[in-house]
């Protein structure tokens, strides 16, 4: 029998069973009681930590209790908090000292009403800090105070500093504390005070002692035993004294109205039920709060406690009516996270915030092909200016043309500066949901999407230095050329350039140059042409898997498609995917290692051959700047044209197309290198797994029996009272305070009954709780259709997402091809001396727009992919969490592989029963049962530390799948 102490005001009596020796003075007895009285329980009063550290023991003990399964044992029960959090308090956590307060509010604390308040506000002390001040020398900083993010860290500081993390396992908490409260109704309860009072003017002191035990039974009897005691003495007069005590009972037991377990321990059950549920709840609130933060989407509500209806722990207050755990919440979440069929291209949490990232990569490399571009129209114009074109509008077409890639340009650079803008806001965001404070410097350092650069990062600097020097060979030649003076030779006017010192100056600028250059294609040589290289390696070593899953896609979507296949479109089973078949076609790859090897060796002896062309330009230079053998001023003039002044801009431009077509050259190999892990899951299928494994929906199963369970409950409240009652009681004779004697006592037994007259409010109650179990009926199976609906939308985003990929794959790839083709013309036309089309700009532009957009589209296809694949490993509840909170991926979904189907397959009685919403999947035309199960396995953290008869299940392969 468990003894709980309700109240401390316990009283000491003799402990003597005969009354005190006549020579001690009963005053002085009493006072001696009195003092005793008063240190013992100032001894044993308990403090406020002692309270505290026993409701921690007590709900931790319950939460273990309930966490006796491996699908939902959570890594931690305690809601201690980390002293590396932000939420930390290093305070007394019994006495904390007082948090900085309002000036003006803070008054009326120590004067209100003109009256004085309390003024020992400040006896724990105060603190100006809210959050933890020793926080931030946990973050992990780097020597500039900036914090580098990666996916791991993200999750870490989210899982030590997010309060809504920390508020989930204290709401589980709570629901533990409920559950005491519920277990304590039927302990054994001792209940004790002492009164002393001094009366006058009779000179009268009377101490009253009072003990009772209480216990209630689970068949709804109440036993209530009370012992009494009195010691009076009176000092006026006689100065006599007088003892009693008295010693009763009571005893109800319902027989009717009030009784039966079904009645009595509803609300235990319901507390218990309820603390099971948010274990698994808890369970499930982690795995959606890995992809909040990786993904911004699949969060799931936290536990919820039932109780403190009316204040406090417990179920006070409950009636068993208004729907959900007797009108104490609802029954059923949704469906599932946010995953349906939408294909869109931006994703949320970490993930968007590395999606933003790259898609800023893109844009740069957009801008950086822009400005070479500008550079490369002005320095036609510039070469046009120093001739009589055939065709009087090229002037005119070209300063056409360079508007129009500078107002594009301009454009750009301010898309950018905003999406940098949109960029910060969203960290800023994202750093307050990770729990710290958005003035924390934050730099992604994640290589997740690496592969996304599909323009290597490392050649997009040298394509920027390529165009600077273009700018600053452009400057200076027209510096050369506005020294030009023109003589009257022959009847023909000869352009005449005469040495001077600024010649010499612009000279060695153009020599600086070609220092630059030389340096440029050593670099490249020695570090790009590799990564080059590595990509074309890595492509070759991508392409077996790579012709597998196009094999598997044209199987999957054949040109004519099976009867089978058709009847799945009409069942909302299979996307009705009519697309262009050539996107799955194997033959590209056959021959796309070898076109890329031989651009490769192309452009290789592209960048051998530079060597001697800017050797030549530094002898020329350097023998001008030597004037030795120096022309006159019109054969200056005429080296100077032919050798410096057009040849370096050429040769940049050479420079700048090789470099460009390296580049692309990566991104083809990159482009198809990458690929998606496949899914391939029946629908009804799916359904079955999560009616299985997910953990919401063995709490809604649960919820819906205790809104069926509520109708008993309410239903005894229709009843008559018919209770047996059974109380007495026995008294004391004479002074002494022991001395009971039958003849002092009494016995009362009997039967009471109330009719059931008037139950009008009962009445209604009842009709209530059966609309609530009606309207929790539907809301189960519409919950189980929501579920359906979430898993058949996230399987066909999935399908329409991996067709999409293949699409935006070539998309990609057909943009490189308009980039490199308009590259190949306008190297054509210059190298022919031959005006560039009118419309070479807007060509040039729009395939960089084009290659930015496809590039942005591949990309976020990939991520909502992987997006949508998490969202199916959750929202089948086959979601598995490392030590760390990071998602275990389970790699290919197929059907008869992993992830596994465990079920609990004790054979006993009592098992749940499932309905045949539950079991429907079973039936599918295309469906296997389940078969035989593996060997058993041993959980790491049984409830008893033993052997569980858990079994895991493979899961069966669709009948006829593709």
């Amino acid at each position: 029998m468990r003894w709980h102490v309700y109240r401390m005001r316990i009283s000491f009596l003799p402990n003597s069973l005969e009354s005190p020796p006549r020579n001690v003075r009963p005053w002085f007895t009493s006072i001696t009681l009195l003092l005793l009285t008063a240190t013992v329980i100032n001894t044993l009063g308990c403090k406020r930590a002692y309270y505290r550290r026993n409701a921690d023991m007590e709900a931790y003990e319950l939460i273990e209790e309930k966490a006796n399964n491996p699908r939902w044992d959570p890594p931690r029960i305690s809601i201690a908090v980390d002293p590396q959090s932000r939420m930390y308090d290093p305070n007394n956590p019994d006495y904390p000292p007082m948090p900085p307060d309002d000036p003006t509010a803070n008054e009326l604390m120590y004067c209100i009403d003109g009256r004085k308040n309390y003024q020992k506000w400040l006896k724990d002390g105060s603190t100006p800090y809210v959050e933890n001040p020793d926080y931030m020398q946990y973050l992990p900083l780097n020597d500039e105070g900036i914090l580098a993010l990666n996916l791991d860290t993200a999750m870490q500081l989210a899982l030590i500093n997010s309060s809504n993390y920390q508020e989930a396992y204290e709401g589980l908490y709570l629901s533990a504390l409920d559950v005491s409260a519920e277990r304590f109704q039927f302990d054994s309860q001792l209940f004790g005070g002492n009164d002393v009072f001094y009366r006058t003017p009779t000179s009268e002191l009377r101490l009253d002692t009072d003990l009772a035990a209480r216990k209630a039974y689970t068949t709804g009897a109440d036993l209530v035993v009370n012992f009494a005691n009195s010691l009076i003495w009176d000092f006026h007069g006689q100065d006599t004294n007088a003892a009693f005590s008295l010693v009763d009972f009571s005893f109800v037991q319902p027989l009717l109205r009030g009784a039966g377990k079904q009645r009595i321990l509803t609300r235990l059950t319901l507390a218990e039920r309820n603390l099971l549920a948010n274990v698994r709840q808890m369970e499930r609130f982690r795995r959606g709060f890995y992809l909040e933060i990786t993904t911004g989407s699949g969060g799931t509500r936290s536990p919820s406690r039932i109780g403190g209806l009316f204040g406090g722990s417990g179920l006070q207050g409950f009636t068993g009516v208004g729907g959900g755990f007797g009108g104490v919440g609802g029954v059923f979440s949704g469906g599932g996270g946010a995953f349906g069929a939408s294909a869109a291209l931006q994703v949320g949490g970490f993930y968007g915030l590395l999606q933003d990232r790259q898609n800023i990569r893109n844009q740069r490399t957009n801008i950086t092909g822009l400005r070479a571009n500008v550079v490369r129209f002005e320095q036609t114009l510039s070469e046009n200016l120093q001739q009589i074109p055939e065709n009087p509008t090229q002037v005119v077409s070209d300063r056409l043309q360079i508007a129009q890639a500078r107002q594009n340009l301009y454009n750009q650079e301010f898309a950018l500066a905003s999406a940098e803008a949109a960029f910060q806001g969203s960290l800023d965001n994202f750093k307050i949901e990770l729990g710290i404070p958005p003035h924390i410097g934050v730099v992604l350092d994640d290589p997740l999407l690496d592969q996304f650069n599909l323009l290597d990062t490392a050649i997009v600097p040298l394509q920027e230095e390529v165009a600077q020097l273009s700018e600053i060979v452009g400057f200076t030649n027209e510096k050369i050329l506005g020294q030009v003076r023109y003589e009257e030779r022959d009847g023909q006017r000869v352009p005449i350039l005469d040495w001077s010192d600024d010649l010499d100056q612009h000279l060695a600028q153009l020599n600086d140059v070609i220092i630059r250059i030389k340096a440029l294609r050593e670099q490249l040589i020695n570090n790009n042409l590799q990564r080059a290289r590595n990509d074309i390696d890595q492509l070759a070593a991508a392409l077996p898997s790579r012709r597998q899953t196009l094999e598997r896609l044209s199987r999957k979507y054949p040109k004519v498609l099976s009867e089978q296949m058709e009847l799945a479109i009409e069942n909302q089973t299979r996307i009705p995917a009519d697309i262009d078949h050539s996107i799955f076609s194997v033959n590209r790859l056959d021959n796309i290692a070898a076109d890329l090897n031989e651009e490769y060796n192309r452009i290789s002896e592209h960048f051998a051959a530079y060597d001697e062309d800017l050797n030549a330009l530094q002898a020329t230079i350097e023998r001008a700047s030597a004037r030795a053998d120096l022309p006159d001023g019109a054969d200056l003039y005429q080296q100077l044209e032919t050798d410096v002044i057009f040849r370096i801009p050429s040769l940049l431009a050479d420079l700048s197309s090789d470099v460009l077509d390296l580049s692309l050259i990566q991104a083809r190999a990159r482009t198809d290198s990458i690929d998606l892990v496949p899914v391939d899951l029946d629908m009804n299928l799916a359904l079955g797994i999560a009616s299985q494994n997910r953990l919401d929906w063995m709490n809604a199963r649960a919820s819906l029996v205790d809104t069926w369970r509520a109708i008993a409950f309410v239903a005894n409240e229709l009843e008559g009272v018919l209770d047996i009652v059974s109380e007495g009681q026995l008294g004391t004779v004479g002074d002494n305070p022991l001395k009971f004697r039958s003849t002092t006592g009494t016995l009362r037994m009997g039967v009471q009954f109330d009719a059931p007259l008037t139950r009008l409010l009962e009445r209604n109650n009842y009709r209530q709780v059966l609309i609530d179990y009606q309207q929790a009926r539907r809301n189960y199976y519409t919950y189980i259709d929501r579920v359906s609906q979430s898993l058949r939308g996230t399987i066909r985003s999935l399908e329409l997402n991996e067709l999409n990929f293949e699409t935006r794959r070539n998309a990609v790839l057909v943009a490189i091809e308009q980039s490199v083709l308009n590259d190949e013309i306008t190297t054509l036309n210059e190298a022919r001396g031959q005006a560039q089309s009118g419309t070479a700009a807007r060509d040039i532009v729009q395939a960089l727009s084009d290659l930015q957009d496809a590039q942005n589209a591949f990309l976020g296809i990939w991520l909502t992919y992987e997006v949508n694949r998490r969202g199916l490993d959750f929202n089948l509840g086959t979601m598995q969490l490392d030590s760390r909170g990071m998602w275990i991926d389970p790699g290919p979904i197929r059907g008869g592989e992993a992830p596994f189907v465990v079920v609990n397959c004790e054979a006993e009685e009592g098992n749940p029963i499932l309905s045949p919403d539950d079991e429907m999947w079973l039936e599918s035309e295309g469906m296997e049962v389940l078969p035989q199960a593996m060997p058993e396995i041993t959980p790491a953290n049984g409830a008893d530390g033993g052997t569980q008869d858990i079994k895991m299940f493979r899961l069966p392969s669709p009948k006829g799948a593709v």
